[in-house]
């Protein structure tokens, strides 16, 4: 645990002020982002980040340790180097360069307040709250029409294993019920960010191996197709039951808030099952070693005392014996 010193007060007001100064310099940015959050079902996990980083900013924080947290002047360096880079976002309407300055000055803060050693502590918090904005649109739609169509042929495969009529055609499925758009559930790259979200807090929380880490974020993808197959089969077998477009719409609201949580599930289970499959070189040693044994020769046993009168019916008695014998 990171040690108090005697400046805690002073290191407490500054970093309110400077989370002031931030959050009232990238006002046009923070409203954009949450308007975004509100109005499109895609980017609903945005509003989970906040929270999980704070929360795992005190996750880190109470486990490192690295001495007495000192202030860094090297750290107005980087927040003088975002507020240049928002400058230019701003004059050459460039937004998403706004993104990579917010992300700067929030990495100058934790320099200047707490130094260099808790900047390279919380980085993954800063990669993490670097998440929670949506990607540029030719980006964030980056691949959705191969994904579409691929969606909806998994999507109206699952719908005819219910026993429901559906077919896939183009990027939508048709069904008795009317036609169910692909557009959505698979509306490109973005539906990605995410599980790549949840990757990165079970990749910050848990103790394993590099490659295991690596092995989980790559798994976004997979989750994030398969969650977004699921999601479309469920409201297609909605529609089909008779359900009015408003309970359609509900589904749609409710799987942009369930996409972190699911994906923090599967991530659970995707660590379970590689807890169940490999098995740790001393636990296996201890589950499969055979037992040892002594395979020395065992010494043969002492012959028994015998007695003077078995040695003299053998003939095998001394004189000096039988005389002792005769007297």
């Amino acid at each position: 645990m990171v040690p108090a010193d005697g400046r805690r007060p002073i290191r407490i007001a500054a970093a309110v002020v400077l989370a002031t100064l931030l959050c009232g310099l990238f006002s046009a940015l923070l409203d954009t982002t949450v308007r975004q959050w509100l109005s499109d079902p895609v980017f609903r996990y945005g509003l989970w980040i906040p929270f999980l980083a704070a929360a795992l900013t005190w996750f880190r924080w109470t486990r490192l340790q690295v001495g007495i947290i000192d202030f860094d002047r090297r750290g107005v360096w980087l927040l003088a180097a975002g507020v240049l880079l928002h400058g230019a976002a701003v004059f050459g309407a460039v937004p998403y360069a706004d993104v990579i300055a917010f992300l700067l000055c929030m990495a100058g803060s934790i320099r200047l307040l707490a130094g260099q050693q808790m900047l390279f502590a919380l980085w993954p918090v800063i990669g993490l709250v670097w998440l929670m904005f949506p990607l540029p649109d030719p980006l964030g739609r980056f691949a959705a029409e191969s994904l579409q169509r691929d969606g909806a042929g998994r999507a109206a495969w699952c719908l005819q294993l219910l026993g429901l009529p559906a077919i896939a055609q183009d990027r939508s499925i048709h069904m008795a019920a009317g036609i169910l758009p692909a557009a959505e559930a698979f509306s490109g790259i973005r539906i990605v960010m995410p599980f790549l979200a949840a990757a990165t807090v079970y990749v910050i929380v848990s103790r394993r191996a590099s490659w295991e880490k690596l092995l989980l974020t790559f798994s976004a993808v997979p989750i994030a197709i398969a969650f977004s197959t699921v999601h479309l089969t469920v409201t297609g077998a909605v529609l089909s039951a008779g359900y009015q477009k408003a309970t359609v719409r509900f589904l749609a609201e409710a799987g942009g808030w369930l996409m972190l949580p699911v994906g923090l599930l599967m991530l659970f289970f995707e660590c379970r099952l590689i807890d169940w499959i490999l098995i740790e070189p001393k636990m296996l040693s201890a589950r499969v070693a055979p037992p040892v044994y002594d395979m020395a020769p065992n010494p043969a046993p002492d012959p028994p005392p015998r007695h003077a009168s078995a040695e003299a019916a053998e003939g095998t008695v001394t004189p000096s014996a039988a005389g002792s014998s005769c007297v």
